[in-house]
């Protein structure tokens, strides 16, 4: 299984998103402090070739040493079939939803 992350032009409102993980950067200000999405949880029933991750281009506040951080455990859970979920790195809360 593959993880491709895309980078987000603009940061979609949360409320828009469906079924899956979003991650929030606890330093951002609250309400702008979504910084990635993996939608809905085939990557954890079934072996999709790959898996889709959005998030955010690196800015002042969530830097790439803090989005690399981010990717690097995303992708590890990903790949060993474990929902994100609680705070996964110094910074990054994984909040599921169903």
């Amino acid at each position: 299984m593959k993880i491709v992350w895309q980078e987000w032009s603009d940061v979609p409102d949360p409320s828009s998103f469906g079924h899956g993980v979003p991650f929030f950067d606890r330093e951002r200000v609250r309400d702008h402090d979504l910084v990635g999405f993996v939608e809905g949880y085939t990557w954890l029933h079934e072996n999709p070739d790959k898996v889709v991750v959005q998030c955010i281009k690196p800015d002042a506040v969530t830097t790439p040493r803090t989005l690399n951080a981010m990717k690097k455990k995303v992708e590890s859970l990903l790949l060993a079939k474990k929902v994100p979920c609680g705070m996964i790195t110094h910074r990054i809360e994984a909040v599921p939803n169903s």
